[in-house]
C-alpha cells in the first residue's frame, strides 16, 4: 500500500514562486492533459479541449470557482489561450499554451505575452 495513491503533480519551485502556486499546478495540469490527449492545430497554436468534471476529476482539491479563478490568471499572465469562453462546470474548457511566454531559466523572469482570442 503506498501513501500516494495516484501520480503525483510536480511543479517547477521557480515558476511557482513567479506565477503562484496554484497558478503553477493548474500549468502542470493542463500540461499532463496535452501530453495524453489529442491537441488539434489552429492559429499557430496546439488546443485541447476537455469536459470541466475530468478537469475536476484531475484535482479533486479545487472548485469550480477556483478552476475558473486560476485560469483567467494564467490568461491574464498571457500563458494560457482559452477558446470558448471562461471555465463553466457546463461546458467543455478549450485551451492552448501561449508557448511563446513561457521560457523561464533560473535567473530571469517569465517574459509575458497576452494573446487574446
Amino acid at each position: 500500500m503506498s501513501l500516494i495513491p495516484e501520480k503525483p503533480i510536480v511543479i517547477s519551485p521557480t515558476l511557482a514562486a513567479t506565477i503562484g502556486l496554484e497558478e503553477t499546478v493548474l500549468l502542470q495540469l493542463l500540461q499532463e492533459c496535452i501530453s495524453h490527449g489529442s491537441p488539434v492545430s489552429s492559429s499557430g497554436f496546439d488546443w485541447i479541449t476537455l469536459p470541466s468534471d475530468k478537469l475536476l476529476e484531475l484535482a479533486p482539491f479545487w472548485g469550480h470557482d477556483d478552476f475558473r479563478r486560476l485560469s483567467a490568471s494564467l490568461h491574464e499572465k498571457g500563458l494560457l489561450l482559452i477558446g470558448g469562453g471562461p471555465f463553466t462546470a457546463h461546458h467543455d474548457f478549450r485551451f492552448a499554451f501561449n508557448e511563446n511566454s513561457i521560457s523561464i531559466s533560473p535567473g530571469r523572469t517569465l517574459g509575458l505575452s497576452l494573446i487574446h482570442i
